[in-house]
């Protein structure tokens, strides 16, 4: 057994004198034994990255070239983990120069190995809707990576349209050594810079100028890595981003305006509008005659084809080229029977209008870009189309019909206290701005009714839900058979402990609507009662559902909900024959600007009521709002733990 042990310590021993051995050898050209000392948890650094694009005048317009260098270097063997990448381009963005090289470890210097082949793919959007995004990728390996391996990257871009300017985001995933940002810009475009989240101590910002070109350059030394706590799909809101756009250019005395302001935004949507053929068609004509026959409110008329619309033409995102900008003609998209949001809002428009109702086109940016008009007038703003119609009264109504969940009164979930761009006509627009729906009107209630029998309770009761929640839960149990409906039951609404059943159930709602869905179920919670002599016990919250409310206390970017809702839990609980109530919590009460909370207890001669209600005021966490909230649910949380004791009268 020592032998064994001596052999096995002997072999660990001679593997980290080897390790150290090989490592040691490897060469600081690319600071490697620097970094390795400084940073030894990191699996890669940004050595370098220098970015540059350049506006000059071609033709008489801006024409804009993008110039990209990367170079990473591995301080460990996760070093595979770097060997395949890509670079994405698209319509408007064509890659016209590209080289990648490894650079590996060989003795005490390195070795130069070229990557030969690049591959072109289509971008598929994994869990999501999206057919044809028009986004591609160059697909490249990098060889023989390992520890000390350092790959560099170089492109040229070309951008198509000076409008589309790409944004910049300074990731902070990696320790960065140096990286830079670079706009070279001709004298006369008059270039406007949008920064967010430029707080950054790391980041320094320069400009210069000479008789032809104005320089910007953003510059970041010696930076450590910065882990992001929330979700780091929602960029926009934490990582330093800047957008150059052009705001005019002047040529021979003659200026053209671009985005100065909204106004140039707007003009350039417009154009693209113009560009739909609205010219009269049989088939729609009669197709929207024959959705909205019999019906002689203007309102109804509009319900119908919207609900027409979410119903036949199935969403598919198709982002290819300027096809990502302008709707397609409403014919195509009935012929299809498929299209993006601009697509859908083609059709809906072009069924209303052949019908003498008017609607408008209108851009919506979602929550996660967190900017309004007035603070970026440029296609970065927004990210979404829907369809706008007032009433007689001068109510809107924001129609989304890539949503077949939603019911006419409601905007998507996702665009709530957003601004909106409405399209009038071709001159004129409106700022508007979605409303967040109340917490009341997203509700859950539960009631049940539960009687006692030995360690056991046993009941029935109706979930009412309203709302969001009600299209969200019925869309749930839309996609499940029978046998998966019932593990829903059991998981998303099981009560007490982990040996909750549902006997049965059953869903109650109207076909046409999806605002509204009722659950009547019977149940049973086995093991659920304590006895202690001839005393009952039990905890009256028999559910855990406010616990999942709590965020991550890390959370250091905000925090978004899909909507404000309400939860309320009415639990009436039988009294055995020949028993009292010895002991029962009081009543609880929790208000504060982000969420409030009741917990109230009636006794009766047989009977005790509990009556829980939960109420989210906001749809969006502030990073300073996160202790507080965490907080409050953790007061209410302490107070679902109360025990109702039973004694023999």
């Amino acid at each position: 057994m020592a032998k064994k042990c001596f052999k096995k310590i002997l072999l660990t021993s001679l593997f980290l004198i080897n390790y150290t051995l090989v490592t040691a050898q490897i060469s600081n050209k690319f600071f490697y034994q620097d970094l390795k000392e400084k940073l030894p948890n990191d699996s890669y650094v940004v050595l370098e990255i220098n970015h540059k694009d350049v506006i000059e005048i071609e033709d008489n317009k801006p024409q804009v070239y993008s110039y990209f260098n990367e170079k990473l270097l591995s301080l460990n063997k996760n070093a595979i983990g770097m060997s395949k990448r890509s670079m994405s381009f698209n319509f408007f963005t064509e890659i016209t120069d590209i080289s990648a090289t490894a650079y590996i470890p060989k003795g005490r210097g390195y070795k130069r190995k070229k990557v030969k082949e690049f591959t072109e793919k289509e971008v598929i959007a994994q869990n999501s809707v999206s057919f044809y995004s028009g986004q591609k990728e160059l697909e490249f390996n990098f060889e023989d990576l390992r520890e000390g391996a350092v790959t560099e990257i170089n492109t040229t871009k070309k951008i198509k349209d000076y409008r589309l300017i790409n944004n910049t985001g300074i990731s902070r995933n990696y320790y960065i050594k140096n990286s830079s940002y670079t706009i070279k810009v001709d004298n006369r475009v008059d270039l406007g810079v949008h920064q967010f989240n430029m707080n950054d101590s790391c980041i320094t910002y320069s400009k210069s100028s000479d008789k032809k070109y104005t320089y910007h350059k953003w510059e970041i030394n010696q930076c450590d890595k910065q882990k992001v706590h929330g979700d780091e799909s929602n960029t926009l809101y934490y990582r330093p981003t800047i957008e150059p756009y052009i705001k005019s250019y002047t040529i021979d005395g003659e200026k053209t305006e671009v985005f100065d302001n909204l106004d140039g935004l707007y003009s350039w949507y417009s154009s693209l509008i113009k560009e739909v053929d609205f010219t009269k068609s049989t088939e729609i004509k009669q197709l929207a005659d024959s959705i909205t026959k019999d019906i002689s409110s203007e309102k109804e008329k509009v319900k119908a084809v919207y609900k027409w619309v979410q119903n036949n033409i199935k969403y598919i995102a198709l982002g290819d080229g300027y096809g990502g900008f302008v709707p397609r003609d409403p014919d195509l998209v009935l012929q299809r029977r498929y299209g993006d949001c601009k697509d859908m809002s083609s059709i809906t428009i072009s069924l209303l209008d052949q019908i003498g109702i008017k609607s408008h086109f209108t851009w919506v940016g979602t929550r996660k870009i967190p900017f309004s008009y007035k603070e970026v007038s440029t296609p970065l703003v927004d990210n979404h189309m829907i369809v706008s119609y007032y009433d007689k009264e001068g109510q809107v109504y924001y129609l989304d019909p890539t949503d077949a969940t939603l019911e006419m009164n409601a905007p998507s979930a996702f665009i709530q206290g957003k601004e909106v761009l409405i399209g009038l006509n071709e001159k004129s627009y409106k700022i508007d701005t979605v409303p967040i729906i109340a917490p009341h009107k997203n509700f859950e209630l539960d009631t049940a009714y539960l009687n006692i029998h030995e360690s056991s309770f046993s009941g029935s009761g109706k979930l009412y839900f309203g709302g969001y929640l009600a299209s969200d839960i019925l869309y749930d149990f839309m996609e499940r058979d029978s046998s998966k409906q019932l593990d829903l039951m059991n998981y998303a609404f099981g009560k007490g402990n982990n040996k909750y059943y549902t006997k049965s159930f059953k869903l109650n709602y109207i076909e046409e609507r999806n605002d509204s869905l009722v659950i009547d179920y019977k149940f049973e919670i086995p093991s659920y009662i304590n006895h202690l002599g001839e005393d009952i016990y039990f905890n009256p919250n028999l559910t855990q559902q406010l616990k999942l409310y709590k965020v991550d206390e890390k959370q250091n970017i905000p925090y978004l909900f899909q909507y404000n809702n309400t939860l309320e839990k009415v639990y009436f609980f039988e009294i055995p024959k020949n028993y009292l109530v010895k002991h029962i919590a009081e009543d609880f009460k929790l208000s504060n600007d982000l969420l409030d909370c009741t917990i109230e207890y009636e006794v009766t001669a047989n009977q005790i009521s509990y009556h829980l209600t939960f109420i989210q005021k906001v749809i969006k966490l502030e990073t300073e709002e996160v202790e507080k909230w965490n907080n409050s649910i953790q007061k209410i949380t302490n107070e679902l733990n109360n025990t109702i004791k039973l004694s023999k009268s």
